[in-house]
C-alpha cells in the first residue's frame, strides 16, 4: 500500500502536518495559555507551524490551535498569507469543511483556533484499511466535492485537495482542512509565495504546476479525481523520484486506468475519473453540479451522462499533426473504418493546419492526432 507521505494531519483541524515525534526541535508549549485558549498537547508539525490540541476557556469547547512558526511570523507576506488563510476558512460554513473559529496575534503569536476533528485522514484510511469499495469511496468524494463547490459559490479554490487534507471523522463524514494554499479569486492581489510548495505533486493539476496564480476551481476536480482513483486502487497514479519528476508525469503521462494500477474498475468509473482528472482543464467537468450528478449516477450503477454532440470536438475544423511518413495518398476507407486515432505529438514536430481528413482503415493504424 502506497502512503499519501508528503503531509498527513492528526485528528486535528486540518493543518498541513506531520506527526509530532520526539526527535522533533519543537519547543512544546502545552500547558501555555494564549488569551483565551489553553494549549493542552501537540499533535503536529509542519512547514508553516504547529498544531496543538486546546480548550477554549470563555466556551469550554475543545479546538485546535494552529501557531505560525516563530520565523514565518516575522515575516509579513506569511502573516499575510496566515490571515488569508483565516478569511477563506471563516467565510465557509458547511458540515463537510472543518470550520475556522477564531484568528488570534497575541503574546508575540499568530494562531489560528479551528474545528478539533476527532478521526483520521483519508491517506491513513486507506493505509489501515486497503483499498476502499466502489460505493464507499465515491461517497467520501461526494462528502468532499460538496464542500469544494461551497468554497466555489464564494469565489475560493482550494489548491491542495489531497487525501491527508481529507479528514474522516467515527461517524463517517468528510471534512475538507487545510485551506493554507486557498486563492480567493476576489481579491485583486495573490500571494502566491517563491519557494512555497503550492500542492502536493502527487495530485497537482498540470496548470496549477506550471503557473500556480492562474487557475481556478477546475485544479481541485482535478485532485478530487486522482483522490478517488487513490481511494479505489490504493496507489497514486503518478510517481516519481523527485517533486519534478512527479509533476513532469503529470503533466505528460496518461492517467492509468483502474486496470494498470491493479484494480478493473466498471467503465462508467473509468469515465468519471477520466473526465476528472482529464490534463486539459476544458476537458473536465465545468462545475461541482454536473461533477456531482454523474457521481451520484456512477454510485447508482449507471452510467455519466452523455457530453451533447455540440460539446464534442469538430474534427473536420481541427489543426492536426501529420507524421511525415503519413503524407501520402489515403485508400478509400472500408465500411468498418472509424475516425483516424489518436497519438501524441512528439514536442519537436511543427504543427500543420490541413484540409479535413477521410476516415482511417482501422486495420492501417494511422497515428493522426489532434493538437
Amino acid at each position: 500500500m502506497e502512503h499519501d507521505s508528503d503531509t498527513n494531519s492528526a485528528g486535528a483541524g486540518g493543518a498541513q502536518i506531520e506527526q509530532h515525534s520526539a526527535e522533533s526541535a519543537t519547543v512544546d508549549h502545552s500547558g501555555r495559555t494564549l488569551g483565551s485558549y489553553q494549549l493542552v498537547r501537540l499533535i503536529a508539525e509542519g512547514g508553516m507551524g504547529v498544531v496543538y490540541e486546546a480548550v477554549q476557556l470563555n466556551l469550554a469547547r475543545r479546538v485546535a490551535v494552529k501557531i505560525l512558526s516563530e520565523e514565518l511570523a516575522m515575516r509579513p507576506e506569511f502573516v499575510q498569507r496566515f490571515q488569508r488563510e483565516a478569511k477563506a476558512a471563516a467565510a465557509l460554513n458547511h458540515p463537510n469543511m472543518v470550520q475556522v473559529h477564531d484568528f488570534c496575534q497575541t503574546d508575540g503569536f499568530c494562531f489560528l483556533a479551528m474545528e478539533y476533528v476527532e478521526g483520521q485522514n483519508l491517506s491513513d484510511y486507506v493505509e489501515e484499511q486497503g483499498k476502499l469499495g466502489i460505493h464507499e469511496s465515491l461517497d467520501l468524494i461526494e462528502q468532499a466535492a460538496l464542500a469544494l463547490k461551497a468554497a466555489s459559490e464564494k469565489a475560493i479554490i482550494h489548491r491542495d485537495i489531497k487525501p491527508s487534507n481529507l479528514m474522516l471523522t467515527h461517524e463517517g463524514r468528510v471534512k475538507v482542512s487545510d485551506l493554507g494554499l486557498a486563492k480567493i479569486l476576489t481579491e485583486t492581489s495573490d500571494l502566491t509565495l517563491t519557494g512555497v510548495a503550492m500542492g502536493s505533486p502527487y495530485f497537482i493539476a498540470p496548470e496549477q504546476a506550471s503557473d500556480a496564480a492562474d487557475v481556478d476551481h477546475r485544479v481541485d476536480i482535478y485532485s478530487l479525481g486522482l483522490t478517488l482513483l487513490y481511494l479505489l486502487t490504493g496507489k497514486r497514479p503518478f510517481e516519481g523520484n523527485t517533486p519534478f519528476s512527479i509533476v513532469l508525469a503529470q503533466a505528460t503521462k496518461p492517467l492509468p486506468s483502474g486496470a494498470e494500477l491493479g484494480t478493473a474498475l466498471p467503465t462508467g468509473l473509468e469515465v468519471l475519473v477520466q473526465k476528472m482528472a482529464a490534463k486539459n482543464p476544458d476537458d473536465r467537468y465545468p462545475d461541482y453540479d454536473q461533477l456531482l450528478t454523474d457521481l451520484r449516477r456512477v454510485k447508482a450503477g449507471h452510467a455519466p451522462v452523455p457530453e451533447p454532440a455540440a460539446s464534442r470536438r469538430n474534427f473536420s475544423s481541427a489543426r492536426v499533426y501529420v507524421p511525415p511518413q503519413c503524407l501520402l495518398p489515403l485508400p478509400q476507407p472500408a465500411s468498418c473504418c472509424t475516425w483516424f486515432e489518436r497519438a501524441p505529438r512528439p514536442s519537436s514536430a511543427p504543427k500543420l493546419l490541413v484540409k479535413p481528413l477521410p476516415p482511417v482503415h482501422r486495420s492501417c493504424r494511422k497515428p493522426w492526432a489532434v493538437s
